[in-house]
């Protein structure tokens, strides 16, 4: 059986060589990658471009919801399915690569893993971007959050995903 990562230590970053730790303050995580490192978005510098799980983009560190990392995540917007697609099916198999296959949701526009004490939600669906434009658009999500602990309910699809069964009791 091949070696699949578990999340729980943390948010593996193998540009710098180091894994983030769960619940680190921004101010630690500065001491660990340089403030310039990041991009600055409405939340300030929390936007770091690395490969999380075989996919390389732009992801941005929570420490909105809580003062410590409780969630990285990735979210596109894009104005057609058929722009999206390319990126959202890489992202795909880059995370069945590394974390084998989905044990929550497998799904072709969504999928979704349980670890002891993470989850991993990855999700491309059509919807409206804020603040409720009159535009339709299509998003990917990746979001790597702790769980249990972040049953809110705040990410999209949330509820749904939560109601589903696991893969192998379908």
């Amino acid at each position: 059986m091949p070696f699949h990562y578990d999340p729980s230590a943390g948010i593996p970053v193998p540009e710098y060589g180091l894994t983030i730790p769960w619940r680190i303050t921004q101010p630690e995580l500065f001491d660990l990658i340089p403030r310039d490192r990041f991009e600055n978005c409405l939340y300030g510098a929390s936007v770091l471009r690395f490969t999380l799980f075989g996919y390389t983009a732009p992801f941005w560190f929570n420490f909105v919801t809580r003062s410590t990392l409780s969630e990285v995540q990735l979210f596109r917007w894009k104005p057609r399915w058929r722009a999206l697609k390319p990126d959202y099916r890489e992202s795909a198999q880059a995370l069945r690569g590394v974390l084998g296959p989905p044990d929550r949701l497998d799904q072709a526009d969504g999928q979704l893993w349980h670890f002891p004490a993470v989850r991993v939600e990855n999700s491309a669906v059509a919807g409206r971007r804020p603040p409720n434009r009159h535009l339709r658009v299509y998003r990917h999500m990746l979001s790597v959050q702790l769980w249990p602990e972040t049953v809110s309910g705040r990410a999209i699809g949330a509820d749904w995903f939560r109601s589903r069964p696991p893969v192998s009791a379908r």
